[in-house]
């Protein structure tokens, strides 16, 4: 199932034919509560809200990437980014995939594989100025995110939805506005409480389980 944080070719094919973030988190979240009390042992990933671990009966909540006193201004903004290079069909370097499309019809361009050496796109550019920043930029750029009390948790959400969101044509520090729904809203607890009799491996703020 699809959630209201899709890429632009989502849109123009489906228009509002998915979910809402409140009703994902809700539809996620009864699946979850089902599938702990089915004996099934498979690790399960639910995209950017919850991972369940059957064998150790524990969970991580995707949203609090960062547990009580891990904070780090230094983490890198997006750790799958900071690993790995992307590369679209036409040859363009991008930080992931999930912004491909959007970097296109945004008009931003990294470097293309057919005119430059992904050596040199690796070593110096905007490329790897954008796959090095850290959540400690985010923060310093987002007057939003500098002033929440759930940033060292969430550490600013996913920097391609944070785009996305943003309206802006280079904001690469825009909040992701899924994460502040999922803690403004009461998400954190209600996951917690929904799923108390496993393990919650996320700690996000004294008080909290």
């Amino acid at each position: 199932m699809s959630v209201h944080t899709e890429v632009p070719r989502w849109f123009a094919n489906a228009g509002d034919a998915c979910l809402g973030f409140e009703e994902y988190y809700e539809k996620l979240l009864d699946f979850a509560e089902e599938y702990i009390h089915t004996g099934m042992k498979m690790d399960i990933g639910i995209w950017q809200f919850l991972r369940l671990y059957p064998k150790n009966r524990s969970f991580s909540i995707v949203p609090a990437a960062c547990s009580e006193g891990e904070y780090r201004s230094t983490y890198p903004a997006c750790r799958g980014n900071r690993g790995m290079a992307a590369v679209t069909s036409s040859g363009d370097i991008v930080p992931c995939m999930q912004e491909s499309g959007l970097l296109m019809q945004l008009g931003i361009h990294f470097g293309n594989l057919h005119r430059d050496r992904l050596k040199d796109l690796l070593s110096s550019g905007a490329y790897l100025d954008n796959v090095c920043s850290t959540v400690g930029d985010v923060r310093a750029n987002n007057s939003k995110c500098g002033s929440c009390k759930w940033f060292e948790y969430c550490t600013g959400g996913c920097r391609a939805m944070g785009l996305l969101y943003s309206g802006k044509r280079m904001d690469f520090c825009g909040e992701d506005i899924t994460k502040c729904r999922f803690f403004e809203n009461g998400w954190y607890e209600k996951v917690s409480e929904t799923l108390s009799e496993w393990q919650n491996l996320s700690r996000a703020g004294t008080g909290h389980r």
